[in-house]
């Protein structure tokens, strides 16, 4: 059996560093991680992590990814990109330090289909997101497909509930969403993490927190 964190939204290394110093035997795990943020690349691999370049999506190839600055917002979802401008509009604090969000293409991996093709069921596995409202799409793909039976733990940080710029009926299906993946999660026994590094002492850059 093969011990393995992946670590999906990596920003700086944070949840890396994180999980490392808060898991007893978190030495002896395989660790993967996924940031395609160009401006945060030079913070990776961390230790012996394995680092890749690419977001994590429902499927392989190029996707638009709406980079800001360095911080935790930046994302490949267009009502969380919507919530990242008016956020910036409405704040100098954000527009001295990120400015607004840049539009660029990024390389993403089906992580369903990664995970089922490099791993196996009886590995123990703790798959992290913090993906800037992502999360939804592809937990949905990995239940259809069943690769959500390869995961042990689920540490998240879930997004777009409250954000400006999100009707109110979309906020009310992610909540919905939340709720169906939480008994889902319960029911076959995923352990389930409500999810934060983006803090001192495993955050590099302070700045990044505007986002």
């Amino acid at each position: 059996m093969r011990k393995v964190f992946i670590d999906c939204g990596a920003h700086d290394g944070c949840s890396v560093r994180k999980f490392l110093d808060i898991t007893e035997d978190g030495a002896e795990y395989e660790v993967y991680s996924f940031e395609p943020n160009p401006k945060l690349a030079h913070h990776h691999p961390v230790g012996d992590a394995v680092f890749y370049d690419k977001a994590v999506w429902t499927s392989d190839g190029p996707h638009t990814f709406y980079m800001h600055g360095t911080t935790g917002g930046s994302t490949l979802v267009e009502e969380k990109n919507t919530h990242n401008t008016l956020k910036a509009q409405s704040r100098p604090s954000i527009m001295k330090v990120q400015g607004l969000p840049e539009a660029i293409t990024v390389e993403c991996i089906d992580i369903s289909k990664w995970i089922s093709t490099k791993f196996a069921k009886e590995d123990y596995i703790v798959l992290k997101m913090d993906i800037e409202g992502a999360e939804y799409q592809i937990l949905d793909k990995m239940i259809a497909e069943g690769t959500i039976d390869y995961i042990n733990e689920f540490a998240v940080e879930w997004h777009l509930l409250t954000s400006q710029g999100v009707a109110p009926p979309l906020r009310k299906h992610i909540k919905q969403q939340i709720g169906e993946h939480t008994q889902l999660f319960e029911q076959k026994g995923i352990k389930l993490i409500e999810w934060d590094a983006m803090h001192t002492p495993y955050l590099l850059d302070l700045t990044s927190t505007v986002g």
